[in-house]
């Protein structure tokens, strides 16, 4: 005798493994692809890496898939820590006799009957036995910074990267190597036309446990231009992550970070002629995550050690002691969830920066100041939309009085919407109060938002085109800057491991000074190999 017990996680696993397969088949109706109905995939949460946690929804969905109907649920669903009971009312309605040799017959279910052996249907148990190690990173860090799931439901590829397992760790190698022809190699006023070789390589090692996590990550950028040697990238970003779960709703995670990279052309007090910069920054950060059933608090902090180099122009050396930084954060965020694709949440967080070196009108740029936010936080297990959005208040207080203050309204946003298998909506925005060593001016307001949207043409062929627009005005002085980039995109690929990209892009930059603006266009060709 087998009861809906028995049979509900083999039809849970047999939906699950249909769905993977057929992202790309075609429906019945109008034979084209549709992800959201073909995929009723199911997962645990990450968050509390608990193997019998299951959805409620996913048992509902599975009743309705057996009285003929398709699921109604999104396809991806990230469920609730509490693990779900399986349907006990009606539950003798679904009982069917059977025996382990000839299995129940056909007509004794509505829905597809899973006839492999018992060692194969447990490849594909709940949750699987080969987890996804991409969907179980470390990312509540810092949401709208650290947060990769949203991107990756935006990024729409035949294939997934498989990396090579070593051991309970699986690791994820990455090359690509192109050109590039741009109108204006220097991204200022005097610059020229210029072409140049790039490469860039990332590695990413990924632990695969039921329970806590590590990540590893690396990676190196070179850029070598024609004539413009100014403008020669050298960067590297290491990184590392780790996840202790205490309890199944608590956990404490935390990053250790080291960067170094040029200075853009268009950040703030930055050169437009000349050397460039080595910006140099260590980053600790560590953030505890506590549930209380529909209830999550989360407290963080960070320490952030950012190091401007000298540079030298012809005989004359540039010391740039006033710019370097010691950023202290911390946070506290609660949040409300009424399901798991839908979060309510509150945040307040407050800042101190303390320089190295008073600036060249004699005073230090250190400060004070607080964030209040508010926002919707739509998870980030659901594939039709993912991440969160807020709106908020910041003010900035100078130490130096006659430095003033500063303050804004912020919009931040980590947001991604794929209405369909084959298209994808990216809506990204970061509000900031930064400083500057400008005369008379300790701060300069940032405001960018962008959009993003990609399709698949065919199965292995991907555009996209991304509109953003970044607005900065410095308090106490009158100067505005503005900054428009167009793109434009196509991924062919190839294989699984190799793929061919191509991108257009147009900037245009605005100043209120005189002479300052700016335009460049931007072609880059080139291969990727991943495994």
């Amino acid at each position: 005798m087998l009861g809906a017990r028995g049979v509900t996680p083999i039809l849970i696993s047999a939906l699950a493994w249909t769905g993977s397969a057929a992202s790309y088949a075609q429906t019945a109706s109008g034979g084209q692809p549709d992800g959201r109905a073909l995929r009723p995939v199911i997962s645990y949460s990450s968050e509390t890496d608990d193997p019998s946690a299951l959805d409620r929804a996913a048992v509902d969905a599975w009743e309705a898939a057996t009285e003929g109907e398709p699921p109604a649920l999104d396809p991806l669903v990230q469920p609730e820590s509490n693990p779900a009971a399986y349907p006990k009312a009606g539950a003798e309605a679904f009982t069917v006799e059977t025996n382990d040799a000839a299995g129940p017959p056909a007509e004794a279910l509505t829905g597809d009957y899973d006839s492999r052996p018992a060692a194969e249907r447990a490849l594909f148990a709940l949750p699987p036995v080969d987890r996804d190690p991409l969907l179980y990173q470390i990312e509540r860090i810092d949401p709208v910074t650290t947060d990769r799931r949203p991107q990756r439901l935006a990024r729409i590829e035949p294939y997934d990267p498989v990396g090579l397992r070593l051991g309970s760790f699986v690791f994820f190698p990455e090359t690509e190597v192109g050109g590039l022809l741009t109108s204006n190699a220097a991204t200022s006023p005097r610059g020229g036309n210029d072409k140049a070789f790039e490469a860039r390589s990332s590695a990413r090692l990924v632990s695969d446990w039921s329970r806590h996590a590590v990540e590893l990550r690396g990676s190196r950028t070179l850029s070598y231009f024609d004539n413009a040697t100014s403008e020669n990238d050298r960067a590297h970003l290491i990184e590392a992550r780790g996840r202790l779960d205490i309890t199944r709703r608590a956990n404490v995670q935390g990053l250790l970070s080291n960067e170094v990279s040029k200075e853009s052309r268009s950040a703030i007090d930055a050169r437009s002629l000349g050397a460039r910069a080595d910006i140099t920054s260590n980053r600790a950060a560590l953030t505890y995550n506590q549930r209380f059933n529909r209830l999550r608090t989360q407290l963080r902090g960070s320490i952030t050690k950012t190091d401007y180099d000298d540079v030298r122009d012809g005989a004359v050396l540039i010391r740039n002691d006033d710019r370097d930084r010691d950023l202290h954060l911390g946070a506290f965020r609660a949040s409300w969830e009424f399901k798991p694709t839908l979060t309510a949440f509150a945040e307040l967080e407050r800042n101190r920066r303390s320089f190295g070196a008073s600036a060249a009108d004699g005073l230090r740029r250190n400060s004070s100041g607080m964030r209040y936010r508010a926002g919707i936080d739509f998870g980030s297990a659901s594939e039709v939309l993912r991440g969160e959005i807020s709106i908020g208040w910041g003010k900035q207080d100078a130490d130096a009085e006659t430095l003033g203050s500063a303050s804004a309204w912020l919009l931040d946003s980590n947001l991604v919407w794929r209405p369909s298998a084959l298209t994808s909506l990216t809506f990204s925005a970061r509000s900031e109060i930064g400083d500057t060593t400008s005369g008379n001016s300790a701060f300069a307001i940032s405001r960018s938002a962008g959009v993003e949207l990609r399709h698949a043409f065919k199965r292995h062929l991907v555009g996209a085109a991304g509109l953003t627009y970044l607005d900065r005005s410095y308090e106490g002085s009158n100067l505005t800057e503005a900054e428009w980039q167009t793109a434009i995109g196509l991924e062919y690929f190839l294989s699984r491991e190799l793929i061919v990209f191509s991108r257009y892009q147009h900037t245009a930059f605005d100043s209120s000074s005189p002479g300052a603006d700016w335009h460049a266009d931007d072609v880059r060709l080139g291969i990727r190999i991943r495994r």
